[in-house]
């Protein structure tokens, strides 16, 4: 009799260790199941982040290269204003050289004049 009520004894805390091993197990994979909801939260965020990211930097990418076009077309504006100032003034100083040689011609005609006045 006493063999078997320690058997028993034995048998109802085996199926006791076992409903509570159940039990954690259960928590276990309640916890696993969680985690791994939270992961690919976390993985779909990181995701979207980097698509943003990415954007940006390609929002960012065309913004500097429309930048660098627009300084290059305000160089070649800026040199061709340049090149026309320079052929103005170009101009100016051929029509100024001009105007100082007919002076000096005028100035030595009348020059002759008065000394030929003078010598009558």
């Amino acid at each position: 009799l006493s063999a078997a009520t320690e058997k028993n004894l034995q048998s109802s805390s085996d199926q006791e260790t076992l409903a509570s091993l159940q039990g954690e197990l259960s928590h276990l994979n309640e916890v696993i199941g969680r985690l791994e909801n939270e992961n690919k939260h976390l993985h779909e965020n990181y995701e979207r982040k980097l698509g943003e990211k990415a954007a940006d930097i390609e929002t960012l990418e065309l913004e500097q290269q429309n930048q660098v076009e627009q300084i290059a077309l305000e160089r070649k504006r800026l040199i061709t204003q340049c090149e026309q100032k320079e052929d103005e003034l170009r101009e100016y100083v051929e029509k100024q050289s001009l105007y100082v040689e007919d002076i000096k011609n005028y100035k030595q005609k009348l020059d002759q004049q008065q000394s030929d006045f003078e010598e009558q």
